[in-house]
């Protein structure tokens, strides 16, 4: 799910929260939809209607968006081809640790590129030997993700598989417990190291890397001369939450109803057997017709397919948007089809 819509995107009212929803609006405003009707169908999993319906806001984010991305393949082929360099290098020499704390780099997305992300492929650290629960984190601006690894004598590679949420954020190592530690000499304002795997013309305006320490007796990073035996893969590379984040607020009406035909299909699928449940099935046929489309039990006609008609609303809108943004994660695939040839 991009992480654009947040975690109160359609609204509930009712709820203990309060908070305002950032598309403005709230799922019990639907018609047919109401907090009484989701708390008669929540289950084990799901304690209260609010949980359900919190849960099925997810769903309803990640299929519409996952629908709309797909109705747009066919003007753009949204390229998700990637390049992965390293930044740092592997020293043979070893000094004494005669410092404490942290070390590690800054890396800083500069491309211009709006549809581009940072992501952390993996970390190589040279150890001198073996060495238990080192601490690192990942600093991506008010987000902190914490761990350890296991050192053993020679190059070891830990898989981050990190997405930026910025377009700054550092890894760094505590190497405090260290008592040796290979230095490399790379320089602290250069561009990104060798390549590796793939190469394209984004490589050299994607990102700079910056070495950075932090002593125990410093309270912010500082910039130095080498990254402490510390290699980073690092890829630039396509974002789908970009595109689509560029949308959010006009697929908000689309969302709302695909939210609403979910709670219509845990009424129809409920295995309650409660007479709420089963007095309520018919009208939820009805009202997830009306929403997704499909034909009528009652009347034999085929519903308005509010859902669809209103996704393909944003996507004719989106076109002329798409069309003036200039990625090399987009490339036009629209093509001018001969009907007769005199």
């Amino acid at each position: 799910m991009a992480k654009c819509f947040g975690t109160n995107f359609i609204g509930i009212k009712g709820s203990c929260d309060n908070v305002l929803p950032t598309s403005g609006l709230y799922i019990n405003s639907l018609t047919g939809v109401d907090l009484c009707t989701a708390a008669m169908v929540a289950n084990e999993e799901f304690q209260t209607g609010v949980e359900l319906l919190q849960e099925l806001e997810k769903t309803a984010i990640r299929l519409t968006c996952s629908h709309f991305l797909s109705k747009l393949d066919n003007l753009y082929n949204y390229s998700f081809a990637s390049s992965l360099r390293t930044i740092g290098r592997h020293y043979d020499d070893f000094e004494a640790n005669s410092y404490l704390g942290e070390r590690g780099y800054e890396i800083e997305n500069i491309s211009g590129d709006e549809l581009q992300e940072m992501y952390i492929d993996y970390v190589e650290i040279n150890s001198d030997t073996s060495y238990n629960s080192v601490p690192y984190r990942i600093i991506d601006g008010t987000t902190i993700t914490t761990g350890t690894v296991n050192l053993a004598s020679g190059i070891n590679r830990l898989n981050l598989n990190y997405t930026a949420k910025n377009r700054k954020i550092s890894f760094v190592l505590n190497i405090s417990t260290l008592t040796q530690i290979p230095v490399s000499s790379y320089s602290s304002n250069g561009i990104c190291g060798g390549c590796k795997d793939e190469c394209n013309t984004h490589d050299n305006t994607c990102f700079v890397s910056r070495n950075i320490q932090k002593l125990t007796t410093e309270t912010s990073f500082s910039y130095t001369g080498n990254a402490a035996g510390i290699t980073m893969g690092v890829q630039c590379r396509c974002s789908e939450d970009n595109l689509i984040c560029k949308f959010r607020d006009k697929l908000a009406t689309a969302i709302w109803y695909h939210m609403g035909a979910l709670l219509m299909d845990e009424v129809i699928h409920s295995k309650r057997s409660n007479p709420l449940v089963r007095n309520n099935a018919d009208n939820a046929r009805e009202l997830y017709v009306k929403w997704m489309g499909g034909e009528s039990s009652i009347t034999g006609f085929k519903g308005e397919s509010l859902y669809w008609a209103e996704l393909s609303r944003v996507v004719k809108g989106a076109k002329n948007v798409i069309g003036q943004i200039r990625s090399e994660c987009l490339n036009c695939t629209r093509t001018k089809i001969i009907t007769q040839i005199p």
